[in-house]
């Protein structure tokens, strides 16, 4: 997924991707892959020929070169117009905060005179009354391509992968969730996987796919496990992200939870009779003012 898609804030595209296996829990992720369009063949090398576990930038691409992937250009003629439009547009959307450019609304910026440092705690276990760094709102399910899936085999076995080239005119150099294990994808075979889309700079602060892959095995449905794992985002960000969570146990059974849009699923297998069927996920309501984090 990915290639020829959305351009960073240089105009260029380039991939995260992940594979896990969830018998063995070997895990080959790459991060800011560059110039190979392959980048889930680039994680699964990095899982079977090296004892590594994330390469990242221009070492993830020479290593996935060296095994035998082409180098070539991940821009497209879409791609190319989507960051001429962006830049005539006046760089907006994006990423930055707190950074100006005198002669420009596009970048290069320099930041903006900061106030000091937040004070630490007067006493242990005090709060520090901060507020969270703001989610990415204009994240949609248009402006970034993030795929993740969850298989089993007819022995049971169970894997995860996921792919992006992440969200439209991102700061260059920003790498996604997905490499990260258990922030979009998470699998073990004795308690099930968890897949995972949306904001990936909310994702990776909580590793929802982690902690509903282990709220399975505590014994939670897959679809308790998908709410309770999105609950735990709502009590700092309310309904201001954007998430879908899809999780399956070790029995097949599939659950799914979204916030801030209608999250879409696929499925195929015994079920449905080999058939791709689609579901649509509403968005949870909104928690009780008790169940939010106190700020």
């Amino acid at each position: 997924m990915g290639w020829g898609n959305h351009p960073d804030s240089t105009g260029e595209t380039t991939l995260d991707a992940i594979i896990m296996d969830g018998v063995t829990m070997n895990t080959g992720a790459v991060a800011y892959l560059r110039r190979i369009k392959g980048a889930i063949a680039a994680a699964r090398k990095v899982m079977t020929f090296s004892s590594h576990t994330t390469l990242a930038g221009d070492g993830a691409t020479n290593f996935t070169s060296m095994l035998g992937q082409p180098q070539e250009s991940l821009t497209s003629n879409a791609s190319a117009l989507e960051y001429q439009q962006w830049v005539e547009g006046g760089c907006h959307p994006n990423y930055w905060l707190d950074v100006v450019n005198e002669t420009s609304s596009c970048p290069p910026y320099v930041p903006l005179p900061t106030p000091a440092p937040t004070p630490m705690p007067p006493a242990p276990g005090a709060y520090v009354h901060a507020t969270p760094k703001p989610a990415s709102l204009h994240v949609n399910r248009y402006n970034h391509d993030t795929l993740a899936m969850c298989a089993m085999d007819v022995a049971g076995n169970i894997a995860v992968g996921g792919s992006t080239n992440g969200a439209d005119h991102k700061i260059a150099g920003r790498v996604s969730d997905i490499p990260h294990p258990g922030a979009a994808a998470y699998a073990d075979v004795e308690a099930g996987c968890a897949g995972a889309t949306g904001d990936g700079d909310i994702t990776q602060r909580f590793l929802p796919a982690y902690q509903a892959v282990e709220y399975m095995r505590q014994g939670m449905s897959p679809q308790a496990a998908c709410v309770a794992a999105t609950q735990r985002i709502m009590r700092i960000y309310g309904t201001n992200f954007h998430i879908g969570l899809v999780c399956m146990n070790p029995q097949g059974d599939i659950g799914a939870a979204s916030q801030g849009w209608t999250f879409t699923y696929a499925i195929a297998g015994p079920s449905t009779n080999g058939t791709v069927q689609t579901v649509d996920v509403p968005p949870l309501p909104a928690l009780p003012p008790e169940m939010m984090r106190k700020m």
